[in-house]
């Protein structure tokens, strides 16, 4: 089964989250962020904090982040948005 499903329709969807995931969404926080933001629509970084019971702060350091590679968007106004309805990632750790 392949994922994600964008509803960017203009972007090689593949390509665009290697490129735009891959670093961002390794780390547990920034994970924990784009889970309940799946079909959860428009959202502030207080109401996102407050659905993950974080600090404002911090959560706004992440969604920043994911905003900047793109991973997140902001609508007209304002409002954070998980565009996508699923994210796979596939990745292997190994010894150094």
């Amino acid at each position: 089964m392949d994922f994600p499903v964008v509803r960017r329709p203009w972007v090689d969807t593949r390509l665009w989250v290697r490129q735009r995931i891959s670093g961002l969404i390794h780390a547990q926080d920034r994970r924990n962020i784009i889970r309940p933001m799946t079909d959860a629509g428009p959202l502030s970084i207080r109401e996102i904090a407050q659905r993950l019971n974080l600090d404002q702060t911090s959560v706004g350091h992440d969604v920043h982040a994911l905003l900047d590679a793109g991973v997140l968007d902001r609508n007209a106004d304002g409002a954070i948005e998980f565009l996508y309805d699923a994210v796979h990632v596939d990745f292997i750790i190994t010894a150094a």
